[in-house]
């Protein structure tokens, strides 16, 4: 991917002189992640007194406005907001602190397929991070639920590209021939892709269901198969012979079966996220956190309460940012057939 360069627009609205301290933290915030990815960011920020007055400039400037008001109500702000402005303006509230109870904050996330870009939260650090990714992306790539074969078909193929480069594939598994990378837990998934401006599958992920919930695109897959010729393709594809549950990668995790049959004793719906996939020329750009958002999105449409991954220990922080925690006590020294130091993490809905 090539560096670009991308400006914002950053109206705060400060009504008290006692938020100046919030409004420094902000403009340093944007000094030190200017070159935070492989894009840099450039900004200019403004402050204003009053909530009516930062709403017209930020009516009257580009695309790319922030709108960040500081010391109001959350009720307040989006009373002053139409039902399109909730959705595609983002507005970043900074409430008053609350004296006699918890602080409940909204999680900050970058997904598209959220239904609304404005947030409440104590620490708007996190949030300025999510909305400029969301607002850089928007304009050249495309996320949805993969469809059609075609969709499938570069789905595989950049599952076994990537997974393949990583060394995750193990011997027995590969598919030199067909050059896809699937297996049983594919019965049971919901997939959703990230397109470029070329309609090119750069990066993916999905949601897999525990067994019960297998996918409408189970016959496409089948036929898939039985095209490619690839005998090896159709042992991945079939179930195991026993099946504790259907997450693959979570097999290996010592204490995960407790785990898992606990969430089915409570009736708590859930799912694994997984594959999490970035083709190599698009990666430390924030694709994958826009993905893993846009997912978590995913789960609450599809009404999940819980989700939970396995990863490797290095990308525990990365997850972090998405709201998942280390599930305590339940990991592994392998990962994806390979020695690799593994937790599980989990988020809940």
């Amino acid at each position: 991917m090539a560096i670009s360069q991308e400006f914002f627009n950053v109206l705060v609205v400060c009504p008290e002189d006692g938020m100046e301290n919030v409004l420094q933290k902000i403009k340093k915030w944007f000094r030190e992640n200017k070159s935070k990815h492989s894009w840099q960011i450039n900004s200019k920020i403004e402050k204003h007194f009053e909530l009516a007055s930062a709403l017209h400039a930020v009516r009257n400037k580009n695309e790319n406005s922030i709108l960040i008001p500081i010391g109001f109500q959350p009720q307040t702000v989006k009373m002053k907001l139409d039902m399109n402005e909730r959705k595609h303006l983002e507005v970043i509230i900074r409430p008053p602190r609350p004296t006699s109870h918890a602080e409940l904050d909204d999680i900050p996330n970058s997904s598209f397929l959220s239904d609304t870009c404005t947030i409440s939260v104590q620490n708007t650090l996190p949030a300025i991070h999510k909305s400029i990714l969301r607002k850089h992306f928007r304009k050249i790539i495309k996320i949805r639920k993969l469809q059609s074969e075609d969709d499938f078909s570069q789905y595989f193929k950049l599952r076994y590209k990537v997974w393949n480069e990583m060394g995750y594939l193990s011997a027995q598994k590969q598919c030199t021939k067909s050059q896809f990378e699937l297996d049983y837990t594919d019965r049971t998934a919901l997939p959703i892709g990230i397109f470029n401006q070329n309609r090119q599958l750069i990066a993916s992920a999905r949601l897999v269901f525990p067994a019960g919930h297998e996918s409408c695109h189970v016959p496409l897959i089948k036929n898939m198969i039985d095209v490619a010729g690839d005998k090896q393709l159709q042992r991945n594809f079939d179930y195991p012979q026993i099946l504790k549950h259907p997450f693959d990668l979570l097999e290996c995790f010592n204490g995960f079966n407790g785990y898992f049959a606990n969430l089915v004793r409570n009736r708590i719906p859930n799912a694994e996220i997984s594959r999490v996939i970035v083709a190599s020329e698009y990666r430390h750009s924030g694709l994958g956190e826009i993905l893993v958002d846009s997912l978590i999105s995913a789960a609450r449409q599809e009404q999940l309460e819980l989700l939970f991954l396995a990863c490797k220990k290095d990308h525990q922080n990365f997850y972090e940012q998405c709201g998942f925690k280390i599930v305590e006590g339940i990991e592994s020294d392998r990962f994806a057939d390979i020695d690799q130091h593994s937790i599980a993490m989990s988020h809940e809905l």
